[in-house]
C-alpha cells in the first residue's frame, strides 16, 4: 500500500492537465488586504486575508472554518479596486494549523465589479510580481 501511495504522489506532481478555471487567477498576498466575511444566516462576521483573485473566484485565509457550500458576502478593497457586495460560495477548504485556506466561487457579482477585477488581472499578469 505504501508503494501505491508514493506512486500517486509522483503522478500528482507530474500532472500536466488542463487548467479548469475560466479566468486567470493572480496572487495578491503581497498586498496583504483584509476582507470582511459576513454570513447572515449564522450571524457571523469574521476577517480574512485575500490570497488570490480572478473575476469568478478567490482564495482567502481565515481563522474561522467555513464549511463546504457555505454562502456568504464579502467586499474587496484591493489596490485601486473597491467592489460592492459579492455573494460567494466555499468550494474547498484546507486546514493549515489554526488557519484555513479557502477557495471561493463568486455566485453574484455585478458586471462593474467583474470588469474591475478582470482589468486589474489583465494589467498585472503582464507585469512581474
Amino acid at each position: 500500500m505504501e508503494k501505491n501511495h508514493n506512486q500517486r504522489r509522483i503522478n500528482h506532481q507530474q500532472y500536466q492537465g488542463i487548467e479548469r478555471r475560466r479566468f486567470k487567477r493572480i496572487n495578491v498576498l503581497h498586498f496583504s488586504e483584509p476582507i470582511d466575511i459576513v454570513i447572515p444566516e449564522k450571524n457571523i462576521s469574521t476577517p480574512g486575508i485575500l490570497m488570490d483573485i480572478s473575476p469568478d473566484g478567490a482564495g482567502i485565509l481565515s481563522f474561522e472554518k467555513l464549511e463546504l457550500n457555505t454562502t456568504f458576502y464579502l467586499t474587496i478593497n484591493l489596490n485601486k479596486i473597491k467592489t460592492g457586495t459579492i455573494k460567494a460560495k466555499v468550494i474547498w477548504v484546507k486546514q493549515l494549523g489554526s488557519i484555513f485556506r479557502i477557495g471561493l466561487q463568486f455566485l453574484n457579482i455585478s458586471s462593474e465589479d467583474f470588469f474591475k477585477i478582470y482589468s486589474f488581472i489583465e494589467k498585472f499578469k503582464l507585469e512581474d510580481f
